[in-house]
């Protein structure tokens, strides 16, 4: 996962700096060279947070794991077991 955001952030970020260069009218050599350093931060930065939310992601399905199996070896009381019936007569 930290790959693939890694990965489309650079490019995505390269792709906004080469067309705003073009649009500014900057030279072909200004504009390559700013992208590339874009590309380059893009991959560093996507990268981290893609693998900070793989390790959210992880830990919460871990931990909801956990609690499952929690749950299913001490199972609460039912609260239909403990509620009274009511009949629907009016008191």
């Amino acid at each position: 996962m930290a790959g693939f955001v890694g990965a489309t952030s650079g490019l995505l970020i390269f792709a906004a700096m080469l067309i705003r260069g073009a649009l500014v009218g900057n030279p072909v050599d200004v504009v390559l060279s700013r992208s590339l350093v874009g590309l380059v931060a893009g991959v560093a930065l996507g990268s981290v947070a893609g693998w900070l939310a793989e390790t959210v992601i992880v830990e919460s399905i871990d931990e909801s794991g956990s609690r499952s199996q929690l749950e299913a070896a001490n199972p609460a009381p039912s609260r239909d077991a403990e509620s009274p019936v009511q009949t629907g007569a009016p008191t």
